[in-house]
């Protein structure tokens, strides 16, 4: 239900600042400004009865969660001759959201070979969201 996934979500959100704050605290302490991309799927389920031959309980996939940040991708994949299912979309200043949200938070940006990056100073990153990147933690 809809309480759940929003639990879920805030479960997520958690982790993944958690996983940032672990990672600048280690980028710190090396004196790097490193940084990464991730991601991470997960299909919740919910057991249900059925009326098979073995009059077994089955777990039948209830939704997808999908979390991102930067320009890891996931796809779903469908059966054979059905396709794929795009379930992100990449953090990159290239999405006109993304420029947007940037922008209004004042990032300038540097144009190189066909690749927009976020400027700050003289340094650049494609990506708009990431774990770390102390330098460019004030977008």
């Amino acid at each position: 239900d809809r309480n759940e996934r929003a639990s879920v979500t805030d479960i997520y959100r958690g982790c993944f600042k958690d996983c940032d704050n672990k990672l600048l605290d280690t980028m710190r302490k090396k004196n790097a400004d490193d940084g990464s991309c991730g991601i991470v799927v997960s299909c919740l389920q919910s057991l249900k009865s059925t009326t098979n031959n073995t009059n077994n309980n089955v777990a039948t996939p209830s939704f997808l969660i999908v979390a991102h940040c930067g320009d890891s991708r996931a796809i779903l994949i469908r059966k054979v001759g059905k396709g794929f299912l795009t379930l992100t979309t990449d953090h990159t200043p290239k999405n006109s959201k993304e420029k947007k949200r940037l922008t209004d938070a004042g990032a300038e940006f540097s144009h190189k070979d066909g690749t927009v990056r976020v400027k700050v100073g003289t340094r650049g990153l494609a990506v708009s969201r990431a774990f770390g990147g102390i330098f460019f933690l004030i977008f």
